[in-house]
């Protein structure tokens, strides 16, 4: 694997508590571990998304192979946040929302073998089943 796909990670711009920005550190580490590139967020003013990561996949027509590059904004949803739009953005083909209240629920369940508040293993956990 090339050392591409993690090339931006240490340029995010980070905002809201802290859980919210592991959640967004943790998406980040995550994407690029999956092969996605992760882009910079810093030139888009106000609406800064939480974060951006792009990925090439082959689509097939017939017999024709189309390469096409799919950019994705994530946004971190807190449980006291309000739920984004989903309508995509003009430049993002989608929207992937990482909802930590999902995560919440995961580590209350006795993921392993107690129930506690959200911890690395289920941030990461949540990350994982967030990605497209």
């Amino acid at each position: 694997m090339t050392r591409e796909p993690a090339k931006y990670i240490f340029h995010l711009k980070l905002g809201g508590g802290d859980r919210h920005k592991l959640a967004i550190c943790a998406m980040a580490i995550t994407a690029a571990k999956n092969g996605f590139r992760v882009l910079p967020t810093d030139g888009y003013g106000e609406m800064v998304p939480d974060l951006i990561i792009q990925r090439e996949d082959v689509f097939h027509d017939g017999a024709h192979r189309i390469h096409k590059r799919l950019t994705y904004r994530v946004e971190v949803v807190d449980t006291h946040d309000p739920i984004p739009d989903s309508k995509p953005g003009g430049q993002f083909d989608d929207v992937v929302k990482v909802l930590l209240s999902k995560a919440d629920v995961f580590c209350d369940t006795e993921h392993i073998g107690w129930p506690h508040p959200l911890c690395i293993q289920g941030l990461f956990w949540l990350c994982e089943r967030s990605l497209p």
